[in-house]
């Protein structure tokens, strides 16, 4: 199998994108966490049923992983700080449902990892430009 340089630099960009999320975040961050992150910034306010069924995952999964990822882990009498992204609060369609949301911390992780993809893909339209001129086309 061929792997074009187009799909590499693909690949590279998910690669950075993991390991900013490993290093920022927790080096040991299950996938379906980051699942769960870049749902909700595409979703805002998404309930956590609906988290489930989105991303296949059971309700107590979803809602372990959100304790995780809010703000405190609640282990019995023990509070452990959580990664402190997504808060949860009640729907304002039906309050005994919970909405999930970034929080400021969560927003600055998502820019962040957008930050990665479009500088990956200016770069790689400098890439095709000066691919453009050496061969003779120009753009317009």
């Amino acid at each position: 199998m061929i792997i074009e340089r187009r799909d590499l630099k693909d690949l590279i960009v998910m690669r950075e994108v993991l390991e900013y999320l490993r290093t920022g975040i927790n080096i040991d961050i299950p996938i379906q966490q980051i699942i769960i992150l870049f749902t909700v910034a595409e979703k805002p306010g998404i309930t956590q049923s609906e988290l489930a069924a989105v991303v296949g995952m059971s309700p107590s999964s979803i809602s372990r992983s959100l304790r995780m990822m809010g703000r405190f882990l609640e282990r019995g009498d023990d509070k452990e700080k959580g990664y402190g992204l997504i808060e949860t609060r009640p729907d304002l369609r039906e309050r005994h449902r919970q909405a999930c949301f970034l929080t400021k911390a969560g927003d600055k992780v998502i820019e962040d990892v957008t930050a990665i993809i479009r500088k990956a893909r200016e770069g790689r339209q400098g890439d095709e430009r000066l691919s453009s001129s050496v061969n003779g086309r120009s753009e317009s």
